[in-house]
């Protein structure tokens, strides 16, 4: 008997995620009651969650440049690669990472790949033709008798794009509608894919290559160190300013995705580098 090695170990570094707001001594006397206009310290703090979230937000759908890269998440754009030159199980390893996600190098184990496929650009028919394929091949199947998807257990799926293609789904759903009424619009909101909904993401509307992701959450998280998420300390005197306070929010975590071949990209450029 010859028994074979089954596994090999991926690594997945942690990240360190920061965002802090401060108040100036003086400005809680001058905001005190009676003349007190406003909650200073929660819209100071709103504003930095609302900075957080931003950042999150690109960080997710990106990737680091290259793995010399030690402080951004391990993105969308790193886990689902998109290839412009060949349709099928194609995405490999991420541009930058020669050593493949995870450090698994693609090359050496063909099935750590997710599907990606080139659809012509402003073609509706190519579009849909390559979705059901991948769907078909990446086994997206819709959840019976949920309309949304709930994320964190089991195979939930998703599919994620912009307004350029979500738009033109909604004509389309209108096209095949011969009995419309008096609604001008009447499947606005209401795309859905074999039985699972479309969603508009608003940060993806700077990519022009007509992008859509089918992302399996059974299979691809967020993971968190344990007693470290969104972890407030503070207020404590700032350094080299004794009048001013503040507090820190810190998260340690990543993005794991453990099967890529549940997941998918569809796009019409001619460059892997999607723009997000």
């Amino acid at each position: 008997l010859d028994i074979q090695d089954q596994m090999i170990t991926g690594n997945i570094p942690w990240r360190h995620v920061n965002v802090n707001y401060a108040i100036e001594r003086r400005e809680i006397a001058m905001n005190r009651e009676p003349r007190r206009l406003v909650e200073l310290i929660k819209i100071r703090r709103s504003d930095a969650m609302a900075s957080l979230a931003e950042l999150m937000e690109s960080r997710f759908w990106g990737k680091p440049t290259t793995s010399a890269d030690q402080k951004q998440v391990y993105g969308i754009g790193y886990w689902i690669v998109y290839n412009p030159s060949t349709n099928g199980f194609e995405g490999g390893n991420p541009a930058g990472f020669s050593q493949g996600a995870a450090n698994i190098d693609s090359a050496a184990y063909p099935r750590w790949k997710n599907w990606s496929a080139k659809h012509t650009a402003d073609n509706i028919e190519s579009l849909i033709d390559n979705w059901r394929e991948a769907a078909v091949k990446t086994m997206f199947k819709p959840v019976p008798g949920v309309q949304d998807t709930p994320y964190g257990t089991g195979n939930n799926y998703g599919y994620y794009t912009n307004y350029d293609v979500y738009g033109r789904l909604e004509k389309q759903l209108t096209q095949q509608n011969d009995n419309l009424g008096n609604d001008l619009a009447p499947k606005d909101g209401k795309v859905i894919f074999r039985g699972v909904p479309v969603t508009y993401v608003p940060y993806m509307d700077r990519s022009q290559a007509e992008p859509v992701f089918g992302i399996n959450w059974g299979k691809f998280r967020p993971v968190f160190l344990s007693g470290e998420f969104m972890r407030e300390s503070g207020p404590d005197v700032a350094a080299n300013q004794h009048t001013v306070f503040v507090t820190h929010v810190d998260t340690t975590l990543n993005f794991m995705c453990y099967d890529r071949r549940r997941q998918f990209v569809l796009a019409s450029g001619a460059s892997a580098d999607l723009g997000l």
